[in-house]
């Protein structure tokens, strides 16, 4: 079974290594490394409602382990809150 890797966007509020702490499950394959460089910028021209959102590509995703399926990009406005679903890139 090959394991997503979830890219957690918590609003600036806490680190992306917190994040991934959170969801780490001990059973099973190895997690993928996370993401690097992630970046979020104001979408231009919309009136302040959209994020755009940018990452460099996990170390697994082409070499390494080679088990990243996509990336689940989630919101939540605290570490320890619920977390919505904002999207999935392949």
């Amino acid at each position: 079974m090959t394991k997503k890797l979830l890219v957690l966007l918590l609003f600036f509020l806490f680190g992306l290594a917190a994040a991934q702490e959170a969801v780490q499950d001990t059973t099973g394959p190895p997690v993928p490394a996370p993401p690097t460089n992630v970046r979020v910028v104001d979408k231009p021209n919309d009136g302040g409602h959209g994020l755009i959102v940018k990452w460099d590509l996990s170390k697994d995703d082409v070499n390494g382990l080679q088990n990243v399926v996509s990336y689940d990009v989630l919101r939540s406005s605290s570490s320890d809150g619920e977390f919505v679903s904002r999207g999935t890139i392949p």
